[in-house]
């Protein structure tokens, strides 16, 4: 029922960006904010649809119990910030292109002008909240409870797959984010978001039998 949800409501989003003419060359805060709230939408399809898969093998899941889960809700958040904000950088990476031919110190520097689109001025937001998710995601698929559990492969590639991304981010941008490079970045932003999902869901359990 979630994933049919999301799906209608993913459709919902993609009209409207097309029929207020939120596409093309517009560069409006409106335009910027919806399609975050489609990369939030997209995200939540996709968890939906890993929850919808993990219950269909007949596994079930209990409250969190070690107290390292307390962080499950604040890396989630933090990982959609950092999808939200990303959909925006690449919105204004598409329509104002960055100059290659300038050094990386130079066009930061140049970004955070107030002459500047606020599209441009945003861009260091998705770098500076990505590297922090990332080292709490980290931190979470090597702790020692979890990497000694039967969840040790998906925590593996949990891990790769945070260091993978964080590699395309920074290819992104000594780049000049190309469209296909882009593309690329969502790609294993998806694969690390439905990794995230699983982790939490496989790890979960209570202290009693944790403690046996």
């Amino acid at each position: 029922a979630g994933t049919l949800l999301f799906v209608l409501a993913e459709a919902i989003l993609g009209a409207g960006l097309v029929l207020f003419e939120l596409v093309g060359t517009n560069d409006s805060v409106a335009r910027a904010v919806v399609i975050g709230f489609h990369l939030l939408n997209t995200f939540g399809l996709l968890g939906f649809g890993v929850l919808t898969l993990w219950s269909a093998g007949g596994r079930s899941w209990q409250p969190p119990g070690l107290r390292w889960k307390r962080w499950v809700p604040t890396l989630t958040l933090g990982l959609l910030m950092v999808g939200m904000s990303g959909a925006r950088t690449a919105l204004g990476d598409t329509l104002f292109p960055v100059d290659t031919s300038v050094a990386l110190m130079d066009r930061l520097q140049a970004d955070l002008s107030p002459t500047e689109h606020f599209l441009v001025r945003l861009r260091y937001i998705h770098p500076l909240v990505s590297i922090i998710v990332a080292f709490g995601l980290a931190a979470m698929a090597l702790s020692p409870p979890l990497s000694s559990q039967k969840g040790s492969f998906t925590a593996n590639l949990l891990l790769t797959l945070v260091v993978t991304q964080i590699t395309l981010g920074w290819l992104n941008v000594e780049l000049g984010a190309p469209g296909w490079m882009q593309l690329v970045h969502l790609l294993f932003a998806d694969l690390l978001w439905a990794c995230f999902v699983w982790f939490s869901l496989e790890t979960l359990g209570d202290d009693k039998q944790e403690s046996a």
